[in-house]
């Protein structure tokens, strides 16, 4: 990027090329559809010699203009990139961040004990089969993590979309209902769980959520699996900020720490 500075007296739109062209920023060419003013048709302001003398500047386009100073005005003009070359960055380095990583429910089964378990019902005793886990569990961590900083700088602002990335969302297991109190795994990334309904009852009728989701079955309960299945590298912060009429992105990628050597089981 470089900036041209200009005395006011020399602004003279009426000047510019020919007859219905106007000073186009990137940004606001791209919002249009239309094309921006490159720095080989600024000839109207600059010592036309000047610039062609400049000529691997030509394809450069007008990204802004502010007053240097009470008889000046200063003009930006950036690189023209491709959406590709928008995507490469300038820049990259690496850094640390503290980052608490969520516990993972990596293995979860039931087994069926040989000794059974009675429950009172009211009007009598009934058995019911002792449900005990087994599972495989990698606790929470709170670690100075590595990180990738990568900064990237294009003429135009990136959109919504390249700028959102998935996280990890961990959610909660729960088993007490089935007679498994041991199955409680608050807040932890996890597959696709299942727990068949075990214990005797029927349906309260107008009791619990009045508008069910799709897919409830008394016979089961389902637990959806969560988007991260595991430790792995992510996206945790992209962002971009005008810089002299340019966007200056900065992704920051998060790598996790090494596993540890033993799981609670």
């Amino acid at each position: 990027m470089f900036s041209i500075r200009v005395p006011d007296i020399k602004f003279r739109p009426d000047l510019f090329l020919s007859t219905g062209k106007t000073l186009t920023s990137a940004v606001t060419a791209a919002t249009n559809g239309v094309s921006p003013t490159t720095y080989a048709e600024f000839a109207w302001a600059v010592n036309k010699e000047k610039i062609q003398a400049q000529s691997a500047f030509y394809s450069y386009v007008y990204v802004k203009c502010d007053k240097a100073d009470a008889d000046h005005l200063n003009f930006y003009f950036g690189k023209a990139k491709t959406q590709a070359e928008r995507n490469v960055p300038f820049q990259q380095f690496w850094d640390t961040r503290q980052y608490t990583w969520p516990a993972v429910l990596v293995d979860l089964y039931l087994t069926e004990s040989g000794i059974p378990q009675y429950i009172n019902t009211g009007t009598g005793v009934t058995r019911v089969p002792r449900i005990l886990p087994r599972y495989i569990y990698k606790p929470g961590v709170a670690y100075n993590s590595t990180v990738l900083v990568k900064q990237f700088l294009a003429e135009v602002p990136w959109s919504d979309a390249d700028l959102t990335h998935d996280q990890p969302v961990p959610t909660d297991v729960n088993g007490a209902y089935i007679g498994a109190p041991a199955i409680n795994f608050p807040r932890c990334l996890h597959g696709k769980i299942k727990f068949p309904e075990v214990t005797p009852g029927t349906v309260v009728n107008g009791a619990g959520l009045l508008n069910p989701p799709n897919g409830r079955n008394p016979q089961f309960q389902l637990f959806p699996e969560t988007n991260f299945l595991d430790w792995t590298p992510f996206i945790i912060e992209d962002r971009q900020q005008p810089v002299n009429g340019l966007f200056l992105r900065e992704m920051i990628e998060i790598f996790p720490p090494p596993p540890p050597a033993k799981v609670i089981a």
